[in-house]
């Protein structure tokens, strides 16, 4: 009998499960292997084609599941001197760095060098893409850049106001950028074609 053919047969004929603790093995392994991949990669398409504010926010909140665990991996204390902080994650091996800090007042802006293939490509490290559950998309990316705040927050202990990704390699960058405001800006004003100045 296939390895296939044995794992069906585990599966009774007839079943009824109050939590996951009453699930065989071969039911979890299943949902974890085959739907939840699907699931997910069906909602993120679906959360690709939102308007941007409500795109953005599904995946700021997606951050927060990836954020704490990244900022543990990466050994940031609130206890470093802002020195050694930019020194420690500017220096942090691959794949969590290399990356450039530059901090102005209450301005920080990231530079992350991703790591590439041997053909020079970019090597996206969502954990759902390298897992191959979604397909990378440049939306994409402010997620990362929010998971980047959530690393500046576990250091200064106070919450970033406003993220802005830059770009990334899936936009034509060569690396992932993006800036986090400390502090609300006093205020702003868009500029596009029309704020040309007429001679």
């Amino acid at each position: 009998m296939s390895k296939k053919a044995e794992e069906t047969s585990a599966i009774p004929d007839s079943f009824v499960y109050k939590t996951a603790d009453d699930m065989p093995d071969v039911i979890k392994e299943m949902i974890y292997k085959e739907w939840l991949p699907r699931v997910m990669a069906a909602t993120l398409n679906a959360v690709r084609e939102l308007p941007e504010e409500h795109r953005n926010h599904v995946l700021k909140g997606m951050s927060g599941g990836c954020g704490p665990l990244a900022v543990a991996v990466c050994g940031i204390r609130p206890d470093m001197t802002k020195e050694e902080y930019i020194d420690h994650m500017t220096n942090l091996a691959p794949p969590l760095g290399p990356r450039k800090i530059d901090w102005i007042e209450d301005l920080v802006q990231v530079d992350y060098q991703t790591p590439t293939d041997d053909m020079g490509n970019a090597i996206c490290q969502c954990p759902m893409v390298m897992l191959g559950m979604i397909d990378p998309f440049p939306e994409l990316c402010i997620c990362s850049a929010n998971t980047g705040a959530c690393f500046l927050e576990a250091y200064t202990q106070k919450p970033v106001e406003h993220v802005d990704l830059i770009g990334s390699p899936l936009s034509g960058l060569k690396s992932c950028r993006y800036r986090l405001h400390l502090k609300k800006s006093v205020t702003s004003t868009p500029r596009g074609k029309d704020s040309t100045l007429q001679i």
